[in-house]
């Protein structure tokens, strides 16, 4: 008895302080839904890009490559996207421009924005290990160490257009948890906001984790520990939010858990 009452002690001040850290305030309560299965994210190292003189680098390359930039890469799976269908929200199905080698999946999707040299921001609902660039000149191959579900700015520099572009991918991912949340961060006229900030922080163990919304405003935390409560905040340096905090308990992955935003004044 004198042990469990010791654990439920414990457990209410770590949740004391959190609020304390958060300034927490109790939010509505948020629609439980059925998630896209296996949407991941992790904290990844990011490596430097490494270009190749050649126009043909595939994952399977860097998978065998020695280099330990992609000593990670352990599948030679693959989604090849042409220049000219790199823009908007694809599924990990083959299509026009869009060639697969690997598992396919219709419900699971993955954006690019890009312009004719450079690939402006990606979000995937699978984890990427590399994303390879291709050019007349040769490729650009970006490293994701472990994995990552997004990124900006992939722009090596290379003064021509874009022929290709290949994300490498592992539709396992984390095996940390099965649950999500994701959702969307939009302006008072419903329009997606860009490089929204949010911090998800587990109420039990204090672990925090950090993503940026994608240039339509979307957002997902994947490999989610479910039967946990979660703290949510949302931040934007040219907005406010009215309602800038949620508390989570995560009995099931979440979707829609949508913040809406107002300009600063």
């Amino acid at each position: 008895m004198m042990d469990t009452r010791i654990g439920s002690l414990r457990l209410a001040l770590t949740f004391l302080v959190l609020c304390a850290l958060t300034s927490l305030s109790f939010g509505q309560k948020v629609q439980i839904t059925k998630s896209i299965p296996n949407i991941v994210d992790a904290p990844s190292a990011s490596v430097a890009p490494i270009f190749f003189n050649s126009v043909n680098i595939t994952c399977a390359k860097l998978n065998g490559s020695p280099d330990p930039a992609f000593s990670h890469i352990v599948k030679n799976d693959s989604v090849t996207l042409t220049g000219s269908a790199l823009n908007g929200v694809h599924n990990f199905t083959d299509g026009t421009d869009r060639v697969v080698d690997g598992p396919e999946d219709a419900t699971v999707q993955f954006t690019i924005a890009s312009t004719a040299s450079a690939v402006t921001s990606w979000t995937s609902q699978w984890a990427i290990t590399a994303v390879i660039i291709r050019y007349a000149s040769g490729s650009w191959a970006y490293p994701y160490k472990p994995y990552a579900t997004g990124d900006t700015d992939l722009n090596p520099g290379e003064p021509g257009s874009i022929v290709s572009v290949v994300l490498c991918y592992d539709n396992v991912g984390s095996t940390a948890g099965d649950g999500a949340i994701s959702g969307r961060v939009v302006d008072s006229n419903g329009l997606g906001i860009s490089k929204a900030q949010l911090i998800l922080i587990n109420g039990n163990t204090g672990e925090a984790r950090i993503v940026m919304t994608n240039p339509f405003g979307f957002y997902n935390f994947g490999g989610l520990d479910v039967n946990e409560l979660y703290i949510l905040n949302v931040s934007h340096k040219r907005y406010s939010f009215p309602e800038k905090q949620r508390i989570v308990s995560l009995d099931d992955s979440l979707t829609d858990v949508n913040f809406m935003a107002d300009p600063r004044e």
